[in-house]
């Protein structure tokens, strides 16, 4: 299960994992689905410069291809 806090946030939000985030990728979207990042999967992300609303998390395990979506919302 993918846990992110705080959320709603204004500058950094925290990802919880019950395992290793190392074997993921992720990708941040915005609600109409633009793309905000792309990379490797990190414990803490800053968001202090997206703007206002939702935003999903998507990890994906590339050996099993095991994906985990939650959603946070940022504020200021």
């Amino acid at each position: 299960k993918l846990i992110l806090y705080p959320n709603p946030t204004n500058s950094v939000i925290n990802l919880s994992l019950e395992e290793s985030i190392t074997d993921y990728s992720m990708i941040i979207m915005d609600v109409t689905g633009k793309v905000v990042y792309s990379g490797q999967a990190q414990n803490k992300i800053d968001v202090s410069l997206y703007t206002e609303g939702v935003y999903l998390v998507k990890l994906v395990n590339s050996t099993n291809n095991n994906m985990k979506v939650a959603r946070f919302v940022k504020s200021n």
